[in-house]
């Protein structure tokens, strides 16, 4: 009896470790290698990067170029456009993630004919740290009521008409920033411009006494100190962790670690956006100006 106890437990463990090889296999390699050579059939239109690996995908041109740099993966889709700009998509693949880039107006049409029809958004959006991505954190929402009042109100925000109104702040902020520029100093235009957009974008959301009650944000380090940062910097940080924890096999074969925050970086990752969100709430409080 014990005999064949034994031997049934090893056939089940077999069993199950075969199967974790083939589904890993499938998902890591197989599948995105498909993909792969899908897409390239259409490479006169779509780019690709040349440095794909199986299982690792597009990580190791990734993390050369930007995460290893201290970037993240925004950094990789902004100069998209520039190294594909004769390209109008591109395709990349992270783990078991494939993405297609859109980098043309006419293909961002016809895919968005496709949502919520065809294809829907990913729900990771709503739980987790995913919570503080306009369009998703690692992912993005499903096409909710929620979702619907949000693009409504984003689209009506950045509309001509709407948005006309606010040239005096782009105005102010721009001069303001320009104003600290000193003769022969070396400008990172790309940081200015992202300093200036955040401040520019936090008035016309928040309000014009957006610095009269904006308060510092608590974000804890990977150590477990607490760093006391402005929204811009909190911002970059979480992104930061956010795009380093999309690229985690465990959270991408196992989403519910990110959506119940199981693990060290899930918890401390979820812990910033709450603090981070909290910030947000209170400020949306107390604004006192009718045009935010």
């Amino acid at each position: 009896l014990m005999y064949s106890l034994v031997r049934t437990a090893i056939y089940t463990f077999l069993f199950f470790a075969l199967s974790l090889v083939i589904y890993l296999a499938f998902w890591f390699v197989i599948r995105p290698y498909k993909k792969r050579k899908h897409f390239q059939r259409y490479s006169e239109t779509i780019g690709f990067s040349s440095s794909f690996i199986p299982f690792l995908g597009d990580y190791k041109h990734l993390n050369e170029v930007y995460l290893s740099k201290g970037k993240f993966i925004g950094h990789f889709l902004r100069d998209l456009a520039v190294d594909f700009g004769k390209k109008k998509a591109f395709f990349g693949s992270l783990g078991m993630d494939d993405m297609v880039f859109i980098n043309d107006v006419d293909y961002l049409t016809e895919v968005s004919k496709l949502v919520p029809h065809v294809l829907d958004r990913e729900s990771i959006d709503t739980t987790g740290f995913g919570r503080i991505g306009g369009t998703g954190g690692l992912g993005q929402s499903k096409t909710t009521k929620y979702w619907a009042l949000r693009r409504q109100i984003f689209t009506k925000t950045i509309g001509v008409n709407h948005a006309s109104r606010f040239i005096p702040i782009f105005i102010k902020h721009c001069e303001k920033g320009v104003s600290e520029f000193e003769e022969g100093q070396v400008i990172n235009m790309s940081e200015v411009a992202n300093t200036i957009s955040f401040e520019i974008i936090c008035e016309i959301l928040y309000g014009c006494d957006i610095r009269d009650k904006l308060e510092k944000v608590r974000y804890t380090n990977k150590d477990g100190t607490v760093e006391i940062v402005n929204l811009y910097q909190c911002l970059m940080k979480i992104s930061h962790d956010c795009s380093f924890a999309s690229l985690n096999p465990l959270n991408i074969l196992f989403p519910l670690l990110v959506h119940y925050s199981i693990g060290a970086e899930n918890r401390r990752n979820t812990k910033n956006s709450d603090e981070f969100e909290r910030v947000i709430k209170d400020i949306c409080a107390k604004s006192q100006d009718s045009n935010s």
